[in-house]
Order: C-alpha cells, then sequence, then structure tokens
C-alpha cells in the first residue's frame, strides 16, 4: 500500500515542478517582451522628435515663400526666364 502512495506523491510532485517551470518560463518571456516593447518605443519617440523638427522647418519654409514680397520675387524671376 505505500508504494501506490507514494507514486502519487512522485507525480503530483512533477506536475508542480512543471508548472513551477512554466511559470518561471512565462516570467521570463513577459520580461523579454516588455524590454522589447520599451526599445520599440524609445525607437518611436525618436522617430517622432524628428518628424516634428521636419514639421517646423517646412511650416517656416512656407512661412518665408508664400510672404507677399517672396512671391513678388518668385514672379518677377519667372517673368524674366519665361521667352517674350
Amino acid at each position: 500500500m505505500v508504494r501506490p502512495a507514494l507514486r502519487m506523491w512522485d507525480c503530483i510532485g512533477a506536475v508542480l515542478a512543471l508548472v513551477v517551470v512554466l511559470l518561471a518560463f512565462a516570467r521570463v518571456h513577459v520580461r523579454v517582451q516588455t524590454t522589447l516593447i520599451g526599445y520599440q518605443i524609445g525607437s518611436l519617440k525618436d522617430s517622432e522628435t524628428k518628424l516634428l523638427e521636419q514639421r517646423s522647418r517646412l511650416k517656416m519654409e512656407l512661412a518665408q515663400i508664400s510672404t507677399q514680397e517672396r512671391l513678388m520675387e518668385l514672379a518677377a524671376a519667372d517673368e524674366e526666364r519665361s521667352p517674350p
């Protein structure tokens, strides 16, 4: 009778050990994914910063180009280049 009870506890111990190992792997997986997502967020923030700087430069260019004086200069230059 001692034999089957001992086998049952061995099975329970093995199942518990397997559950602990699986939980450990799950925790490691979550931590790795969290780290990778953190790197992606950092990369996206860098891209956002570059795009915001580019937008600012383009807005300044547009403001410079669309001033009345500049439009007149461009029109005069265009008239000089066009054949009579």
